[in-house]
């Protein structure tokens, strides 16, 4: 049942992160997102595959005592291709996180595993590139190519 699920999830990742530009279109959200929900109806299928596949990661496979906490890193890293792409992810994600903090510390600071601890910086690392890129620069403009040479060296493109 748990590879049924974990596919399932893995499946919709791929897809909404894929090469298509549904994903890409969407507009970014100046204002904020009011909650989860506002974010799935900006963001698309991509938020919505993010906010599924972030709980599984945090709260099953990254979770204390998990016989499969080494996949957590292998699906932080699909994550992180979300939320370098779809600007409502990113800022849903780093909302996330601020607003409880604990998510934040326990997978960033306290989680036992090294690789886990580093692809979750990753993560956050490409959601706050392409936030910052687009509230420097407007979401209208297109990112200089210096920044563009930065954003890949962390993995965003």
């Amino acid at each position: 049942m748990k590879g049924l699920i974990g596919a399932g999830v893995a499946d919709a990742i791929r897809s909404s992160s894929g090469s298509g530009d549904s994903h890409a279109m969407v507009a970014y959200p100046a204002a904020g997102l009011k909650d989860s929900l506002d974010a799935k109806e900006q963001g698309g299928s991509a938020v919505a595959a993010l906010q599924t596949a972030l709980a599984f990661v945090m709260f099953t496979l990254a979770a204390p005592g998990s016989p499969s906490k080494l996949e957590a890193p292998r699906w932080l890293k699909q994550l992180k291709s979300i939320v370098a792409s779809n600007q409502v992810a990113a800022v849903w994600l780093l909302q996330t996180l601020l607003s409880d903090r604990t998510l934040l510390r326990s997978m960033l600071l306290r989680h036992a595993d090294k690789r886990t601890r580093e692809a979750f910086g990753e993560l956050v690392s490409a959601a706050t590139t392409l936030v910052a890129s687009v509230e420097e620069f407007g979401s209208d403009v297109d990112i200089p190519p210096a920044l563009k040479r930065r954003s890949s060296s962390v993995g965003v493109s």
